[in-house]
């Protein structure tokens, strides 16, 4: 990436979805401008839902605004997750650890829908109230995967961040997505314990 206008684009972010006729499945299109987020837009070609967001302008769907839940407790919340590709001993160990940590922290849900864009962009419009992915770069999600559902998030009143609770990077293949500062803080504390 570079500070000229930079366009990152899922064609199919859910593709096992696709394969296996699930509704899950988005086209995903994010422009960057000297490395951030100006515009995003997510669309769901079976539901016909399209999410929209600008810099400082909000987030829509389907040209309605929208606002997260705004759910600030982790026991109060439904919070999503990917098992995704990483099948490795250490990949798996991670995972089943962050379920556990999760279940023990009494969350009210937690889902796999198997498309990074979907579970954002379900933030996004109070669906969902948290989203956790990822272990690095090559067993993660990729930078098309977080671009545009991230702006979306922020634009909605949400927070974007990294497992650490740092700012989200969107090429480290790890992340955060949440409905209030609040829990993010809560989800980030316990997946970096889970990480111990």
């Amino acid at each position: 990436m570079t500070d000229d206008p930079t366009w990152l684009v899922d064609p199919v972010d859910g593709t096992n979805n696709f394969v296996h006729k699930l509704p899950m499945v988005t086209v995903s299109i994010a422009v960057y401008v000297v490395k951030k987020p100006v515009a995003a837009v997510v669309y769901n070609p079976i539901t016909k839902e399209m999410f929209t967001a600008t810099v400082g302008g909000g987030a829509y769907l389907n040209g309605q605004p929208i606002r997260v839940s705004g759910v600030s407790a982790i026991d109060k919340a439904a919070v999503a997750t990917e098992a995704g590709y990483d099948r490795s001993e250490e990949g798996t160990a991670l995972q089943l650890a962050r379920l556990n940590t999760m279940y023990r922290a009494q969350l009210q849900s937690l889902r796999m829908h198997g498309c990074c864009t979907f579970n954002l962009t379900s933030i996004a419009c109070g669906r969902l109230d948290g989203y956790f992915e990822g272990r690095n770069v090559q067993q993660g999600p990729k930078p098309w995967d977080w671009a545009a559902g991230a702006l979306i998030v922020q634009e909605a009143g949400g927070v974007m961040c990294s497992i650490e609770g740092g700012e989200l990077d969107i090429f480290s293949g790890r992340g955060v997505a949440a409905s209030s500062p609040q829990l993010a803080e809560q989800m980030t504390s316990l997946l970096s314990a889970a990480e111990c």
